[in-house]
């Protein structure tokens, strides 16, 4: 009846666990015990292949209604390289020594020390130039996505933007070059202009 040897057992199992904690209630005017036993099995496996039947059945329905959605892969497509877009133009505002940093600890995935000795830096500057950097995109990424446009590469008065603005803890800034007013460091404050 139930065409699988695994299943057998585990029906059987049952069976002699349920024989075994309800003998009191066989009755032997009713029948004889092989007949109470193979009833109780013939019961538990009609249950346990209606089970299965009705298990598969919901998972042909959720299967199929989950077919039936079409995936769009020429949007996903589009939006990946959108995205790839944001971050090369994003990667592109950071200093060389932040890009470098980041990239090799993010792309090609050095650890900190490992920078720290490729570079032949400190591991405390390794670390400050991946948070400045990590900053910095954060500050050009939130800004493209919620404006749906392109990180910000001028100034309000037209400079040309180098690094992007940091937002800065309380007090006086680190770097005055870095913090400049709030509007980031500017080929025009560098001399390059």
């Amino acid at each position: 009846m139930v065409r699988d040897s695994g299943l057998a057992e585990e029906i059987s199992q049952e069976v002699f666990l349920h024989v075994w904690r309800e003998a009191g209630q066989f009755d032997c005017a009713r029948g004889s015990a092989i007949g109470w036993i193979m009833m109780i099995t013939h019961h538990r496996a009609v249950d346990r292949v209606r089970g299965l039947v009705s298990s598969r059945r919901r998972d042909a329905v959720a299967e199929s209604a989950h077919q039936d959605r079409d995936h769009d892969q020429v949007v996903e497509d589009v939006l990946t390289r959108a995205d790839r877009r944001l971050v090369r133009a994003s990667m592109e505002t950071l200093t060389p020594l932040q890009r470098q940093c980041i990239e090799l600890v993010y792309f090609s995935g050095l650890t900190n020390h490992q920078v720290s000795r490729l570079l032949a830096v400190p591991l405390g500057t390794v670390k400050t130039r991946l948070r400045d950097g990590l900053g910095r995109l954060r500050v050009t990424l939130g800004a493209a996505t919620t404006t749906g446009t392109r990180p910000r590469t001028t100034t309000p008065d037209g400079h040309r933007l180098v690094a992007p603005p940091v937002s800065s803890p309380p007090g006086p800034p680190r770097a005055v070059a870095d913090h400049h007013e709030g509007r980031g460091v500017t080929e025009h404050h560098l001399g390059l202009s």
